[in-house]
């Protein structure tokens, strides 16, 4: 691939891997009906453990553990696995579109968190985006109206828990590989999420069973697209189409349950987008 085409074939793969994120997100949705969140995590982790375990004893990644690795692997885990949970959560409880939009939101809390965790500055447009990005927040929860929908504050959660991660390997990095942190991510995911699992007592059935498993792979599918999108063209080309996600989910949203987002929301959803937008231009720039 030469470096005419890597930009392109970046862009394609980032924009195959929001589809098969919407996918996945509308097959949460569909098992949500019959299966709590955690049943719904707990055999995606299992899937996810049984596919790395044979790699991660193979390269070593389970042995030679040093305390600084296991603080790093427990952080990022429960951040990671916090974000994870309320996003699956939002997905059941939520509009498909409204819950992508409030999951990006993800960018505004990053630099906020960074702020006041790192001590990292916040530059003027930074500020102006938090404005932005915030105002467009208040559109689609509606507080103080009738539409208000408690829900929506578990979707804004996930996006504020995802931004916490980020920053949390920024924070605790210490040169381990992307391979690794996803193995420890999902072997403590499974140790965490199995006892509330077997605590809510529901097996599914074939028909759920199946779309776990389909919308597992499927997350593996769009991690896997995602990475290859990054490797393939730089962060700055490729980022801001991570907004299409919104509109696969508006998409499987109308298709499957007529879901039909109002004024407030679009215009919501467009400040998010500016925002996050005007958020990457100086790391683009620098």
């Amino acid at each position: 691939m030469n470096r005419t085409d890597a930009p392109l074939a970046g862009a394609l793969l980032l924009l195959a891997s929001e589809a098969t994120f919407a996918a996945m997100n509308a097959l949460i949705k569909l098992a949500s009906v019959n299966v709590p969140t955690a049943t719904i995590l707990a055999i995606r982790h299992w899937l996810a453990l049984a596919l790395l375990l044979p790699i991660a004893w193979q390269r070593g990644w389970i042995g030679r553990q040093t305390p600084a690795k296991l603080r790093f692997h427990a952080a990022r885990s429960l951040t990671g696995l916090a974000a994870m949970w309320t996003s699956f959560w939002a997905v059941g409880h939520l509009p498909l579109a409204d819950a992508a939009v409030l999951k990006m939101t993800s960018p505004l809390f990053v630099p906020l968190i960074a702020a006041l965790w790192l001590g990292e500055r916040l530059g003027p447009r930074i500020a102006w985006a938090a404005l932005i990005g915030f105002a467009g927040v208040l559109a689609i929860l509606k507080p103080g109206s009738g539409l208000f929908v408690p829900a929506a504050l578990v979707g804004l959660a996930s996006g504020a828990l995802a931004a916490l991660a980020r920053v949390t390997i920024r924070r605790m990095s210490i040169g381990i590989g992307a391979g690794e942190i996803v193995f420890w991510f999902t072997l403590v995911g499974t140790l965490l999420t199995t006892p509330a699992a077997l605590a809510a007592g529901v097996v599914p059935g074939m028909r759920d069973s199946g779309i776990i498993a389909a919308l597992a792979l499927l997350g593996t599918l769009g991690q896997l697209l995602m990475t290859r999108a990054y490797a393939s063209a730089p962060a700055g080309v490729v980022g801001p189409l991570g907004y299409t996600g919104v509109l696969f989910a508006t998409g499987f949203g109308w298709a499957i349950w007529q879901e039909r987002p109002d004024l407030a929301t679009v215009t919501g959803a467009l400040a998010i987008v500016a925002a996050g937008l005007l958020v990457m231009l100086p790391a683009r720039r620098g």
